[in-house]
């Protein structure tokens, strides 16, 4: 009975511990989920309301780690740091994908209403192109590191029962 249960109980360790490796991909979706409504946000204002960035910039979305990156942009844009360029890019989405977050930050807020307005366009549909295609990255990665974590669990079950 006590090998069953500790069976099983690895069984669960295991499931979760496939879900946490697979992790990154949810949190990268995340992060260009709230990439996408920042823009939205920042086109409409440039549209309708006007407002000035450092207000627009003042926004909090449901992913921490986008969060942190619009407070480094901030800070670097409104207090006068605009000469270092570091803003927090997140460890887990790759080298093409920081970069094109820290062009985007550095580019928004440099231009006229007219030319503003074609550069946040163009990247809404390149961060929708991306969105997508991480937002499927995350369904396939997520269930295969469940799958593979439940058989591993289930593969040291039967070797201890």
């Amino acid at each position: 009975m006590a090998k069953f249960i500790v069976g099983c109980i690895i069984i669960v360790i295991s499931t979760v511990i496939g879900g946490k490796l697979t992790d990154k991909y949810r949190r990268r979706a995340e992060f260009y989920e709230a990439l996408k409504d920042f823009n939205l946000k920042l086109k409409q204002n440039l549209l309708y309301k006007k407002d000035k960035l450092y207000i627009v910039a003042d926004y909090k979305s449901g992913s921490p780690d986008f969060n942190i990156t619009l407070e480094d942009f901030r800070s670097l844009s409104f207090y006068g740091k605009s000469n270092n360029t570091d803003i927090f890019l997140p460890s887990y989405l790759s080298v093409s994908e920081r970069d094109f977050v820290e062009e985007y930050f550095l580019a928004i807020g440099k231009g006229n209403v007219r030319s503003e307005a074609e550069l946040i366009c163009s990247y809404e549909y390149s961060i929708n192109e991306k969105l997508s295609k991480m937002k499927d990255e995350n369904t396939r990665f997520s269930k295969l590191g469940r799958k593979v974590g439940l058989a591993v669990g289930l593969t040291v079950f039967i070797l201890v029962v």
